[in-house]
């Protein structure tokens, strides 16, 4: 076997038998137990036999020596208390672009973005189905982290009707969390996939895509493209993490609450105590139910009332993609109050740490459980408060237990939702439906303030669905024997620094867990005892009852070891492996023993036997150990916390034979007094001992006694606190106290059943125990790294190695574990998933360090190393904590006249005992130091009331018989051991010591004097005494060489412990007030070195220890400490100090370090920036230096706002310093202004803590003239460049010979052919001949017709060359150089990036220089994505600035004051030095310090993020620059209603340095009423560019031209820059020659010779001299980056909230001195004005368009057709065709023109958009919108509505080619992206396309594009519609095409006449003939009677 994998398998727990310690006390008692731990079982199972192959490995002790030391002391840790988390200033910055695909018909969209209470909406875009919006959101919150990070950002896409309705599309969701831990804390370009929740059966509703950052104060973010690409793919783009699958399937979530207990009686209501007065005492006055929240739902249980051990079994279902983007999710446990709830207690469920996010089977979903989780907040009993209502909240450190809740977490996923049911969710479902089913059959309990939700109303609570609540099926009530015992032991060693104000009573410290072990909660009457039935239904869902093997009843009697007298059935040693199988209960257990316990010392198991010293033998005192609880596999016993006892049911009547726990054992034989040995016959116990009234979880009626007897009375104070003492005062330090424990430490034990889950916590120890052991060693390599010490890469590689074999050896622990428990049913799902888990991150850890050490040059050096150590790091970190509660924490409470006063909580996995060292916890068996602080809010003041050093042991108590195996040696039991755990320690052994503090000084300390000073003096405190240094004036570094003596410490214990751990002594700094109290500045820990009386004295060593101000570092302190053993002889013995006058004692010689002469150089520069100092200006300031006690001055500065410069530039000073560099004292800069009458004021100070920084180096030797000569040809190698290279055609021409010096000193000739042409260039070097490319290019060049001389064309046609009237110009420069940018690998454009990066690169037609003739690329500049300092540095290569402090440092103000420039040298002074007086080294190569002109040239070029300052949140930005007493403001050129404006302006101003040198670029907001606001402000010191050598006056281009766009504008041309460098460096001029210039002995070749056309050559050395000078950091010794062209991102900044971003600013500034030849005019960055362009459409026909109108007379289908179109933007030019009537078949025929005019930039390729947005407005707001043409088919409708049939919208830039007919158009054609076109550059195009609605195909349409410019178009003109000029003919239409409305009479004849014709003319004549015939029967009557009549 590989012996690394066998020492690895040894370390965690895999062994044998633990080794038996050398005792001479209990061995005999003890071979019982011994024996039965080697005899192997007769029936063992097959996981025991591999358990049993594993133990007979050797001793790990043996293998394994890299284990955690086992110390007696915890890890000393100097930070003492952490300040609470304060309300922090966060933004959230989202910029929403556009939006695509979304779901509906002709709406009219608009994004509403909701984060907490705070809403914002984007302007409404009508009619369309991509909107474009590109509208920037800022929102600021001032809250807790917590709360923060748990905000959802939600964004809505509503669809706004008439009437103010609006109606959800879909929305989408994230957490803060989500988008924090992105790269940058951003998502940029990405979409965000609409959904909606109510209706998850519908899919995807569309597409947003969007912009979304978070910062904190000070953060700096990185500005992102603007991009709007139509042809990316939305589905490789979407706003996920990565990692995250783009399906993403729907999932409902269960959260199953199942009851709760330890809940607190009484809430902390005004009302509880009046309450609780007529109720009563017994009562529980709180009605719980819990509240679970998941992202942005909430879900409520049922209120259970007056009960404190609540039962709900009821499941809260949330629908939720998965996987959610969300972090976490929320249980709160609220008290439904009559007034109002209060919260009980939050906890947080981190979904990472519960879920496996790796593909396949590696991964898991979200699962929890069945577990508690423990809930912690403030007070069990505390009033109503902030504080409480907070911590009861989840913010802060909670201070008490607050109960727990048994519960569980699963996820389903849905097969009915976008995704497919995913395999890992097959094993959950059956568990969880099978429940859910049983549930949902009854009536669903409805939770109180839950709506019906899934509405698509506007209101936020309509839009999220609400969880549903169902009741589930308790979990199966196991057996209420399955609980395990355990015991916390604790000892109180020292307490000291008691607070004067809770000393004046007596005190006692009480040590609870849960709610065993609260004294002041046990005065409440108990309980009763709770029925069988009760009982069993709220026992613990512990599933695994039955795979306890063994007897299932307590009545087995195994053989007894009549040598036994001690309790534990396995009483050596726990085995190694936490999480394996118990033994066989056939074999003989061991042998138990009992130890009579007073009855309310602590509780005892569920069932128990009383003892009877009559009916038992004295010899068989050990009783049958029981297999279902043995301890030896904390694995697997499942434990009931609810059956643990309370109080008993009877007790013994013999008060001597008292029964106890026999799980609890006596202490280890080496520290049992000689009559352990043999126990009185009382000792003798059953298996189990009665219950005792201890307060516990639950009370669990013990079996029936043997013989009952009356009980007996409680002791007068409980064992889980110390008994109460009175403090004494502290030796010299009146504000302290401390307990005098010198002869006796008290003992504390709690006894208390918990459910047996160690295992987690053993796997949580393990992998912590990794986790310290590499830590520490990656920060050695981290310390040896700043020391550049060599070794530090092979200590790193070791660590590596060493941390691979602790890897592997908890993976083969895994495999065993999983291997064993496959099939046990006690572990949940998420610990089997979790050792998986764990295995497989370790393995890619092993894998990620394995490849480290492996590679022998790692890239990126040691530092790369460090970093990804680091992340390793952090991801084990993450490993270590377990999700699934086990015991709560473990508090330790300062009591006094009854109150809590200050606590302390450490976790209980830290105090875990275990066998196996890897497993057991960090601070188990040890003397931990606490330190006590006061409950609720902590500020940065010292607020710790106690400093107690401790003994804490938590363990089974069966393993109780190692409970003192740790304690230091020397101390016996106050009591015998047969009377129970022992009441306190003894020790007879007691040592005089004389503790010395070696206080010496301190650097870095905290400002608290308004002067930005303080008073400080140091207090150390050790036991009983306390010493205080003296206090020194006015300094941050004090130097108190002050010894203090502490006289007749007695010390307890063995000498050799005292030596090896020595306690811990703390010392506070604080600052002296004349009025009040001291102020605390910060404290620390540290450890004295002991001399023993029998050793030899050697002083001790002086090291730095870190001061800690709460959480904040607070500086430095030098000391040592030495504790020196009395002897017999007395303190004379001791070494001798030396007193000074005033009674101090000052640090010995032989301690201090050692000295030697240093001379300090200073360059005193100037002052700068200084603020008003007690309402004065500062006039006449002069610095003083002081280091080591000596002071140096400056000059006096006369009159500062004239000259703020020091006229004595340089000084020097001599100082004794220690010769180890790292114990040099700080460095102080103070600033003083003398004012009238000799008065002097302190303006600030600086304090350079480090002085390495200035030790001198000398610089290498100057290259000296070297004779030239040729390289030989065969060593000519390809070098790559070192940096981005200058655009240059020919850059494959650039070689180097073989002797590269780039990265050596020694210098060699070099010779860099730099070929700037084609052609070789002349002699005398010879050149390489010409490749094939090159001839080939080279005849091309001389056809005729050739193009070279002429710089505006190209060989392409572009968007920038699609009218013929475009020029190159500044512009160009600009977008060619984003488009190199976003090419490159460091690009902040990563999505674009991958677009282009399989493509070639496109090939740029070379322009020619006129005057030179050189060919070349369009010019290119450097565009940093932040200020120009980020590469640069602050250019301070020849001056250091220093901010100058005033004021507390604990204030939030401003506190600098103003800067001090200069610069430091520090070199040792050697004999031959001494008398050195020959030049200063500070100022060699320092210009002098005089006044210069300097014309200045500032280019604003646009701004982007400008955070709203209007409320329609927009902004009108202007520019305004400050410079000294200059000042521009450009009010009259701002740029209405935008938040990305471009300026293009350029500023010109002269200014005289030093008095004018902070240029101030400030943003202004423009109103018309009132004064302007402030957006934001940018200040750049042009002092420190103008004098830096790499020269940011003005940036190199990358060519050299005369003019056209890249004229050169420095106002010295490249050789007289070269010849310059060269003379300010001592490297002499230059040699220029034909073909090759020399500098510093290398010689570049180039071509200096150019010809034009027809004329002869010209020589040129200048493009040659610029390439020398992009190539200057390669010239030795002097050379350096020099800044190129470029534009820097400048971040802006507001006083009205420092540290927030407010945007960035896009610029740049060029220098000149006015004395040198004035530079050329000023660049034109004027924006680009946008070209007119008119675009005619000409709809023809239209085909196939869907019917949807039926006659109500014949029945056939039609449609009245129209088109609608428009631009993008221009909605107000919308036109429409004329209708088309009756089209029976879908076609229609128009013959109409649309005309669109607009305004376009083809760089930026967008539509520009000039309107005033509302009648209100006073300017046009200018809008840039893609080019996008939107035509739409309509149904017209006379009396309603028209109805909307299909649309089509086209990008200009790239919409697909028409198809030649209607039957070839298909909708597939607008998504396949094949043979797309631009209209720009097609100019016409004529097709057919097709009209899509609700993503099926609705029509087709025929047209045609035409695309003039606006010249074209005055000159041409056409008429719209069929209108003159050039009208077009009228459509062909069939006679049936008409409307009915309007022409009545042909649709009769039409529609009616044609087909009933001869129906209406019989039915007229038969109408006719009736009429006749009536009117005939009318009259006939009467003319024949008339007839008659008249005759």
């Amino acid at each position: 076997m590989d012996p690394k994998l066998r020492k690895a398998k040894l370390m965690f727990g895999l062994k044998g038998k633990k080794k038996k310690k050398a005792s001479t006390d209990l061995v005999l008692s003890n071979k019982g137990a011994m024996d039965s731990e080697v005899e192997e079982p007769s029936e063992a199972s097959a996981v025991l036999e591999e358990k049993k192959n594993t133990e007979d490995q050797p001793d790990t002790s043996a293998v394994r020596t890299r284990i955690i030391p086992n110390n007696k002391r915890a890890k000393l840790k100097t930070c003492i208390q952490k300040s609470d988390g304060k309300p922090q200033s966060f933004q959230i910055s989202i910029n929403i672009t556009e939006a695509r695909q979304l779901v509906g018909e002709n709406i009219d969209p608009s994004v509403v973005i909701e984060i907490g209470d705070e809403k914002k909406q984007t302007s409404v875009k009508e009619a369309t189905n991509a909107p474009f919006y590109n509208e920037y959101f800022v929102f600021e919150f001032f809250v807790h982290k917590e709360f923060f990070f748990d905000k959802v950002i939600k964004l809505t896409v509503m669809h706004s009707k008439m009437l103010g309705k609006s109606f959800s599309v879909g929305s989408f969701k994230l957490d803060v969390w989500t988008v924090h831990r992105q790269p940058g804390h951003r998502f940029t370009n990405k979409w965000a996939m609409l959904t909606n929740p109510s209706d998850i059966s519908t899919g995807v509703k569309g597409y947003v895509k969007c912009d979304i950052s978070v910062s904190a104060k000070g953060d700096a973010t990185q500005p992102g493209p603007k991009s709007s690409d139509a042809a990316e793919e939305i589905n490789k783009n979407l706003l996920i993490p990565e990692g995250y699958p783009s399906e993403r399937p729907w999932a409902r979530y269960f959260v199953k609450v199942y009851r709760a207990e330890g809940l607190p009686r009484s809430n902390s209501g005004m009302m509880a105590n009046v309450t609780k007065a007529f109720i009563g005492g017994d009562t529980a006055l709180i009605d719980p139910y819990v509240v679970v929240g998941f992202f942005k739902q909430e879900g409520r249980t049922s209120t259970q009332k007056s009960t404190a051990e609540p039962e709900w079994n009821e499941q809260i279902v949330f629908t939720e993609m998965f996987p959610p983007l969300c972090q976490r999710l929320k249980i709160q446990v609220w008290d439904e109050g009559s007034m109002t709830d209060i919260v009980i207690g939050t906890h947080y469920f981190d979904l990472r740490r519960i879920s496996n996010d790796q593909d396949g089977d590696r991964g898991f979903l979200p699962t929890f459980g069945p577990s508690w989780i423990n809930l912690y907040g403030s007070e069990r009993s505390s009033s109503t408060g902030d504080d409480t209502v907070e911590l009861n909240e989840g913010i802060g450190e909670g201070v008490s237990f607050r109960g727990r809740i048994y519960m569980e977490l699963a996820v389903e996923i849905m097969s009915g939702g976008t995704g497919s049911e995913s395999k890992l969710s097959r094993t959950v479902k059956p568990q969880k439906d099978a429940k859910a089913g049983k549930g949902g059959g009854k009536d669903g309990k409805t939770p109180a303030g839950e709506g019906g939700g899934g509405g698509a109303a506007e209101d936020d609570k309509g839009k999220d669905v609400a969880a549903e609540v169902q009741p589930v099926e308790s979990p199966p009530a196991p057996n209420p024997d399955h609980s395990e015992s355990f015991l916390l032991f604790g000892t109180l060693f020292e307490a000291t620094m008691i607070d004067r104000k809770i000393g004046d009573k007596p005190i006692s410290f009480e040590f609870s867990m849960g709610i065993c072990g609260n004294v002041l909660e046990a005065s409440d009457k108990p309980a009763p005892p709770p029925s069988p039935d009760v009982r069993r239904r709220r026992v613990l869902d512990v599933p695994d009852s039955a795979d306890r093997t063994g007897s299932s009843t307590r009545s087995t009697s195994p053989t007894f070891s009549p040598s036994s007298l001690l309790l534990p059935r396995e009483p050596q040693v726990m085995p190694p492996d936490p999480t394996s199988t118990p033994p066989d209960p056939t074999s003989t257990p061991p042998a138990p023993t009992s130890t009579p316990l007073a009855p309310t010392s602590m509780p005892s198991a569920p069932t128990s036997t009383p003892s009877d010293p009559t009916s038992t033998p004295l010899a068989p005192t050990s009783t049958p150990s029981d297999p279902t609880s043995t301890p030896s596999d904390p694995t697997s016993t499942p434990s009931d916390p609810t059956s643990t006892p309370s109080a008993p049911t009877s007790t013994p009547s013999d008060p001597t034979s008292t029964p106890s726990d026999p799980k609890f054992t006596p202490p280890s034989p080496k520290l049992a007094p000689p009559s352990a040995k043999l126990a009185p016959p009382s000792a003798k116990l059953a298996p189990r001992s009665p219950k005792f009234a201890l307060r516990s979880p639950k009370f669990t009626p013990s079996a029936p006694m043997f013989k009952p007897s009356p009980p007996k009375p409680p002791p007068p104070h409980p064992k889980s606190a110390t008994p109460p003492q009175k403090p004494l005062i502290v030796a010299g330090n009146k504000h302290y106290m401390y307990l005098p424990l010198e002869t006796e430490k008290p003992c504390i034990n709690v006894l208390s059943n918990w459910e047996n889950r160690t295992y987690r916590l053993y796997n949580s120890n393990i992998l912590e125990s990794i986790a310290v052991l590499f830590e520490e060693g990656v920060a050695g390599a981290a310390e040896l790294h700043k020391k550049s010490d060599p070794g530090t890469p092979l200590l790193l590689k070791t660590v590596l190695k060493e941390f691979c074999v602790d890897a592997r050896s908890f993976i083969a622990k895994a495999e065993d574990k999983l291997k064993a428990e496959l099939k046990s049913s006690y572990l949940t799902q998420l610990d089997r998933k979790r050792l998986t888990l764990c295995k497989q991150e370790l393995d890619s850890m092993i894998e990620e360090a394995q490849s480290m050490v492996d590679n022998k040059k790692f890239p990126g050096g040691v530092k790369k190393m460090l970093l990804n150590a680091r992340k390793i790091q952090k991801k084990l970190r993450f490993l270590v904590e377990e999700p699934q509660h086990t015991v709560p924490d473990v508090f330790v409470w300062l009591l006094s006249n009854n109150k809590r006063v200050a606590y302390a909580r450490i976790r209980a996995r830290d105090l875990l005992h275990s066998s196996s060292r890897e497993a057991r916890g960090i601070h188990c068996g040890k003397i931990l130091t606490l330190f006590l602080k006061p409950p609720g809010k902590c500020g940065a003041d010292l607020t710790v009331q106690a400093k107690v050093d401790v003994y804490l042991w938590y363990g089974a108590s069966a393993d109780s018989i190692h409970m003192l195996d740790d304690l230091p040696t020397g101390y016996g039991l106050a009591t015998g051991i047969g009377r129970g755990p022992p009441t306190a320690l003894l020790c007879a052994v007691q040592h005089m010591f004389q503790l010395r503090c070696h206080m010496y000084q301190a650097r870095g300390l905290i400002a608290a004097d308004t002067t930005g000073l303080s008073d400080p003096f140091a207090r150390v405190t050790c036991l009983s005494h306390s010493q205080t240094t003296k206090v020194i004036s006015q300094t941050l570094s004090p130097t108190w060489n002050q010894s203090l003596l502490m006289n007749h410490l007695l010390l307890i214990g063995d000498l050799r412990h005292i030596q090896e751990e020595p306690l811990r002594i703390l010392v506070e700094v604080y600052d002296e007030d004349m009025l009040g109290k001291p102020e605390y500045l910060g404290s620390t820990v540290a450890v004295p070195e002991v001399r023993l009386a029998s050793e030899p004295y050697t002083p001790p060593t002086l090291h730095y220890s870190p001061i800690h101000c709460g959480s904040q570092p607070g500086g430095d302190l030098l000391a040592a400490f030495e504790l020196l053993q009395i002897p017999e002889s007395g303190e004379r013995s001791l070494p001798a100090l030396e007193k000074q006058q005033g009674g101090f004692y000052t640090v010995p010689a032989n301690i201090r370090p050692v000295l030697s002469t240093f001379r300090l150089e200073v360059l005193f520069w100037g002052m700068r920036e200084l603020k008003k100092v007690q309402l004065l200006s500062v006039d006449r300031p002069q610095v003083f230096i002081e280091c080591a006690g000596i002071t140096l001055r400056s000059s006096v500065i006369q009159k500062c706002k004239s000259n703020p410069n020091f006229t004595t530039l340089v000084d020097a000073i001599e100082l004794e310093l220690p010769e180890n560099e790292h114990l040099h004292p700080p460095l102080s800069i103070t600033v003083v202004d003398w004012r009238a009458f000799g008065r002097s004021t302190l303006v600030g100070n600086h304090i350079i803590n480090n002085l390495i920084a200035f030790k001198y180096i000398p610089p290498p030797p100057l290259p000296a003239p070297i004779e030239i000569h040729e390289p030989p040809k065969a060593k000519e190698t390809l070098i790559p460049p070192l940096a981005p290279q200058p655009q240059s055609t020919h850059s494959q021409g650039l070689y180097q010979s073989a002797g590269d010096t780039r990265w050596s000193v020694p210098l060699k000739i070099q010779d860099f052919f730099i070929t700037v042409e084609d052609e070789a260039p002349p002699p005398p070097p010879a050149p390489a001949p010409p490749t094939l490319k090159e001839e080939a290019k080279k005849k091309k060049d001389m056809l005729p017709g050739s193009t070279r001389g002429r710089s505006t064309k190209r060989k392409k046609r572009t968007v920038d060359d699609e009218s013929a009237a475009c020029v190159i110009d500044w512009w160009s420069k600009y977008y060619a150089s984003v488009g190199k940018q976003v090419k490159q690998d460091d690009s902040p454009f990563p999505e674009v990036f991958k677009k282009v990066s399989s493509k070639k690169k496109p090939k740029v037609k070379e322009t020619v220089d006129p005057k030179l003739g050189l060919p070349s690329k369009l010019a290119t500049l450097k565009l940093y994505t932040k200020e120009l300092e980020t590469g640069f540095g602050p250019f301070d290569d020849w001056v250091n600035t220093y901010d100058l402090f005033r004021g507390k440092a604990n204030e939030d103000e401003e506190r600098i004051v103003g800067k001090f420039k200069g610069r430091f040298c520090l070199y040792k002074l050697d004999e031959d030095m001494a008398d050195d007086t020959g030049d200063f080294k500070v100022n060699k190569g320092i210009p002098p310090n005089g006044l210069v002109e300097v014309l200045i040239r500032v280019y604003i070029v646009s701004a982007s993020n400008l955070h709203p300052a209007d409320p329609d949140g927009k902004a009108d930005p202007y520019i305004v620059l400050r410079l000294g007493k200059n000042e521009i403001k450009d009010r009259d050129n701002y740029i209405p209603k935008q938040l990305n404006p471009v300026f293009g302006r350029s500023f010109e101003m002269q200014a005289t340095f030093p008095q004018e040198s902070l240029l101030s670029v400030v943003i202004y907001d423009y109103d018309l009423v009132g004064g302007d606001d402030l957006m934001g402000e940018t200040l750049i010191d042009l002092e420190n560019r103008f004098y830096s050598r790499h020269r940011a006056t003005c940036g190199l281009p990358t060519e050299y031209s005369l003019t056209g766009y890249n004229a050169w504008r420095d106002c010295l041309k490249p050789s007289e820059l070269l010849s310059q460098l060269c003379n300010d460096n001592g490297l002499g001029d230059p040699v220029f020659s034909p073909g090759r210039i020399t500098v510093a002995g290398k010689v570049f070749i180039g071509k200096t010779f150019f010809t034009q056309e027809e004329e002869e050559p010209l020589e040129s050395f200048e493009e040659l001299s610029l390439k020398i000078l992009h190539r200057w950091a390669e010239i030795p010794a002097v050379g350096c980056k020099l800044v190129p062209e470029h534009i820097e991102t400048r971040t802006l900044f507001s006083k009205a909230r420092p540290g927030m971003e407010q945007g960035q600013v896009q610029m740049w500034v060029d220098m000149f001195p006015v004395d040198s030849p004035h530079p050329g005019p000023s660049v034109d960055i004027s924006p680009r004005k946008p070209k007119g362009y008119e675009l005619r459409v000409i709809i023809w026909d239209t085909a196939d368009v869907i019917l949807t109108d039926s006659s109500f007379l014949t029945g056939e289908q039609s449609s009245d057709i129209y088109v609608k179109g428009w631009l993008k933007g221009l909605e107000d030019d919308r036109q429409e065709t004329d209708v088309h009537y009756n089209s029976l078949t879908g076609e229609g025929n128009f013959n109409w023109r649309f005309v669109f005019p607009f305004s376009y930039l083809p760089a930026e390729k967008v539509i520009v958009v000039s309107k005033k947005e509302h009648i209100f407005s006073l300017d046009k707001s200018e809008q840039k919108l893609p080019a996008v043409l939107s035509l739409q088919v309509w149904d017209f409708e006379t009396l309603s509505s028209d109805d909307f049939l299909g649309t089509v919208e086209l990008d200009l830039h790239d919409f697909p080619r028409g198809s030649k007919t209607a039957k070839s158009c298909q909708m597939d054609m607008m998504t396949g992206g094949k043979d797309k076109i631009s209209i720009f550059q097609q100019k016409r195009s004529r097709g057919w396309w097709p009209f899509i609605k609700s993503g099926e195909l609705t029509g087709k349409v025929e047209a045609e594009f035409h695309l003039v410019i606006a010249e074209e178009a005055e000159k041409n003109p056409v008429g719209r519609a069929r209108k003159e000029p050039e009208p077009l003919p009228k459509p062909n239409r069939p006679d049936t095409s008409f409307s009915w409305f309007l022409n009545p009479f042909t649709c009769f004849f039409h529609l009616v006449w044609g087909k009933y014709k001869k129906y209406i003319i019989i039915g007229l004549l038969l109408l006719l003939t009736a009429l006749f015939l009536a009117l005939l029967f009318y009259t006939l009557p009467g003319a024949i009677t008339q007839r008659i009549v008249n005759g």
